[in-house]
């Protein structure tokens, strides 16, 4: 029993989606990036505010401890990861003019899946380190009230 042959009609569809959420994928890594550096803002604003004033030291030290680490966190989403491209150039120049279109596109869709898995990991971890950072900068300032409210 022989398999059936691929459709290459299905399998451009396949590819043009896969495709199109690698796409939606670095978008939403762009977002996490713009939201991380308005977090990171806010925190250095937040502590130059708090030094400015005259407050309760203890309360003050923890408050700077909490904004410090919402601004490292923030700082951590937006340093620079590699994240997966695919095809590779030179893979794509070797490997893929010598097979049949069907080969080629199968090859292509598994590449570009594990890449957005990856890829998924990656934007995943970072989206939980601005949650920590949106958390402590929520801390930091309910802190900072408590250290300049005498």
């Amino acid at each position: 029993m022989t398999e059936p042959a691929p459709n290459d009609e299905a399998l451009k569809l396949i590819n043009d989606e896969v495709t199109a959420r690698l796409t939606r994928q670095a978008d939403a890594g762009k977002t996490i990036d713009t939201k991380a550096g308005i977090l990171a803002g806010f925190a250095a604003t937040a502590m130059t505010f708090l030094a400015a004033r005259d407050f309760r030291p203890v309360w003050a030290v923890c408050a700077f401890v909490a904004l410090g680490l919402a601004f490292s966190l923030a700082v951590w989403c937006l340093r620079i990861a590699k994240y997966r491209d695919v095809p590779n150039p030179r893979e794509l120049a070797k490997g893929y003019p010598f097979q049949p279109k069907s080969a080629a596109l199968i090859q292509l869709i598994q590449e570009r899946v594990d890449a957005f898995a990856e890829n998924a990991a990656k934007n995943e971890k970072r989206m939980k380190m601005w949650w920590l950072a949106v958390l402590a900068l929520t801390a930091g300032l309910a802190l900072t009230v408590v250290a300049i409210v005498h």
